[in-house]
């Protein structure tokens, strides 16, 4: 375990010297940004084989969108991402944000416990769950990548990636953006950006988001609103670029607290012993309730960075140094009602990661185009819970400390046999090692430690048409072992998966058309499961059973004419447990029961999705339609395909109207325009807290005004 020493001078260095940049002065003219132009042209760029490529020569399934694209569609946070991304599904679950990518994701939860599919930040790996519920501002684009990344991701990247790719400062230009809107709720959201150049060779760029609203949902008790949000950020950046070298600092910080995602409703058609045996009452009106406790959590987190990267010879060499610090607190009404029956009083959770990657590649396009690398990861967490059932007196307090430090090698090649064939392998060797130490509440708490090393191979061949590229893959991806950090239990180990598949980029008509699609096969072993088995209601992690994933999905891109944009896309998926028995606690007394065949939990079969935008010049401005369509069939929030705990299927219908003349721009836009209400997460256990779900979010509508974007 490292030292608290070593943790706190890293912190210091980086800190410090990042903190630098972020006091600004004024600047004056706006500027496009290069991601938003790329898209207008239909070449977009992306990082996801760690270097720019164009994505339509890229072999990997992504999905890219710019900025620009985001605001239009309305997504304001990562956890939007879900509307326009059909094989994405992220869930809000208090203070945590679990990714799901092709319906791999978050099986166990926990501090020992790690996620299934990565979120990154200009190429930094964010560790903890609240991550994924991070606000999105001066952003250049977003990519998600689909299908197991284990050679040039590594760790925790089974079902894929998310790369949040921020606005970098521009050079020789002075720029100032701004946003301020407000909708119903009285959410108000501003956003504000400036770039200044230093000379010919550095930039500071700032930039700021505030956001504030009252929840869409009410408490009786206290008259206040339910599922408000308030956000506070803050991200600065400052670039040297001299003689082909660049050094970027960056620091950023965000505060996001409220009760969004904390406030579940009990459902009173299914048995509950707070209401059977204590007489709770419950409003019909699902925006309505009553809580005796207060539901409330916060993810305050924040980090600097590093970057260097040139060339030297024939060579490219990126280096990229961070430290983050990420804090989460929550509490919450466990039985949902107006009774003094349960509550989870805190729930405190702190992790300290430093990372240092460092990659090398060839500077110049050859026959054999390669990277190679090295990635440190050091992540020291602590957490502490305090829980109560006040009825009966009993009141259960538990802390633990984990220590993950992770090391890996990789590298990836590229052989090009002629301008058509080309041929890739690439690997990844990782090694980890964690140590915990539980309930530290008591006397004599209990030390345990393990590792694990894993190979992650990749191979792949690809044909490279004149206006098409087609590809097959097998890759091999890993998710760490880990510990339960609720229950004394020995260590489990990592899951498995190997991908096989096969896809086609193609674009037609000059351009004006990309359809791209895929076709893949998972096959899944030793899956990390999380159970509860009554009457012990600690939940027990284990690997257990194989699973099987396979799917199709489909990306439409074209534009009919210079005025009109139009998206579509779909995902088929296939999910299916092996022989897995697990205690079903949705049932009294939680019997055991094989859940082979199943549909996975967060995997819906069928997903769609389509947008469009037009422009109309009305003289020297534009008017600008935008809207988008989403479709979800059926998802199950547990193993056991069980009604109670799922959502049918239903479509999500957005639009926003603009308004541009010269660098200022008037918007109206509005979100679930049909208000439909749907569930979006069902957990059930008739012997305790019964069946309870989130609320959806209502219509919402609102304005807004910006300057420069």
């Amino acid at each position: 375990m490292k030292s608290t020493a070593k943790i706190t001078i890293r912190r210091v260095l980086l800190t410090g010297a990042a903190l630098v940049p972020m006091s600004v002065a004024h600047a004056q003219t706006p500027s496009k940004s290069v991601s938003d132009a790329s898209t207008d042209n239909m070449e977009i760029v992306v990082t996801a084989e760690r270097r720019e490529t164009k994505l339509q020569e890229t072999p990997i399934a992504i999905e890219a969108y710019s900025g620009e694209a985001l605001t239009k569609r309305g997504v304001l946070g990562v956890a939007e991402l879900t509307s326009i991304s059909p094989s994405l599904y992220i869930e809000r679950s208090s203070a945590q944000g679990y990714v799901f990518i092709r319906g791999v994701g978050n099986n166990s939860v926990g501090l020992g416990a790690d996620g299934s599919s990565s979120v990154y930040l200009d190429g930094i790996y964010l560790s903890r769950p609240g991550s994924a519920l991070s606000e999105l501002f001066d952003i250049a684009q977003v990519e998600v990548l689909k299908g197991p990344q284990g050679t040039l991701y590594g760790r925790n990247a089974t079902g894929g990636a998310i790369l949040i790719n921020t606005a970098r400062p521009e050079l020789g230009k002075t720029v100032v953006k701004g946003r301020v809107g407000y909708g119903n709720f009285d959410r108000i959201r501003t956003e504000a950006t400036v770039n200044l150049p230093f000379g010919e060779n550095g930039a500071l760029r700032v930039s700021g988001l505030y956001g504030d609203d009252d929840g869409y949902r009410t408490n009786l008790l206290t008259n206040k609103g339910v599922d408000d949000r308030k956000v506070t950020a803050l991200r600065g950046q400052l670039l040297w670029d001299i003689g082909g070298w660049s050094a970027r600092l960056s620091g950023d910080y965000m505060n996001t607290r409220g009760s969004l995602g904390n406030s579940l409703k009990l459902d009173t058609t299914q048995p509950a012993p707070v209401v059977t045996f204590f007489g709770a009452t419950v409003p019909a009106d699902p925006y309505v309730d009553s809580y005796d406790s207060p539901n409330f959590a916060r993810v305050l987190q924040w980090g600097s960075s590093f970057t260097f990267e040139g060339q030297a010879g024939p060579l490219a060499v990126k280096s990229v140094t961070s430290f983050r610090r990420t804090e989460q607190n929550r509490s919450i009404d466990l039985d949902s009602t107006a009774i003094r029956f349960g509550a989870t009083e805190f729930g405190d959770e702190v992790s300290e990661a430093f990372t240092q990657d460092i990659q090398l590649s060839n500077a110049e396009p050859s026959a054999f185009e390669y990277i190679v690398g090295a990635s440190y990861l050091s992540d020291e967490l602590t957490s502490a819970i305090r829980a109560a059932v006040y009825p009966f007196g009993l009141v259960v307090e538990n802390g633990s400390r984990n220590s993950t430090t992770s090391i890996a090698v990789f590298g990836e090649g590229k052989y090009n046999f002629n301008d058509n064939f080309a041929l890739v392998v690439g690997g990844r060797y990782s090694h980890e090692k964690k140590t915990q130490l539980f309930n530290t509440a008591l006397p004599n708490p209990v030390f345990d430690r393990n590792s694990w090393n894993a190979f992650t191979p990749k191979f792949g061949i690809q044909y490279q048409g004149d206006n098409a590229l087609l590809y097959a893959t097998v890759t091999n991806g890993f998710k760490s072992g880990g510990f339960n950090a609720n229950a004394v239990q020995p260590p489990f180990n990592e899951e498995k998966i190997w991908s096989y598949e096969v896809g086609a980029k193609t674009d037609w008509f000059d351009n004006r058309l990309i359809a791209n699609f895929s076709a893949f096969y998972y096959d899944y072993k030793d899956l990390q499961v999380s159970q509860v088995i009554l009457p012990n209601p600690v939940p027990i992690i284990a690997n257990a059973g194989t699973a099987k994933v396979y799917g199709l999905e489909v990306d439409l891109i074209a534009r009919p004419t210079d005025r009109l944009r139009l998206t579509a896309s779909a995902a088929y998926l296939h999910t299916e447990y092996g022989n897995l028995v697990l205690g079903n606690d949705e049932i009294v007394g939680s019997p055991l029961q094989n859940v082979n065949g199943n549909q996975f939990a967060r995997a819906p079969k069928l997903t769609l999705t389509g947008g469009f935008d037009y422009t109309a010049p009305i003289g020297d401005s534009l008017l600008i339609f935008s809207g988008n369509a989403n479709y979800r069939s059926r998802i199950y929030y547990t193993a056991f395909e069980s009604p109670i705990t799922s959502q049918g299927g239903y479509v999500l219908l957005d639009a926003r109207i603009a308004y541009q003349t010269g660098p200022w721009e008037l918007s109206v836009f509005g979100r679930n325009l049909t208000d439909k209400f749907y569930k979006t997460l069902v957990t059930s256990s008739p012997s305790f807290t019964g069946t309870q779900f989130l609320v959806s979010e209502p219509r919402t509508y609102g304005v807004s005004i910006s300057y420069g974007f």
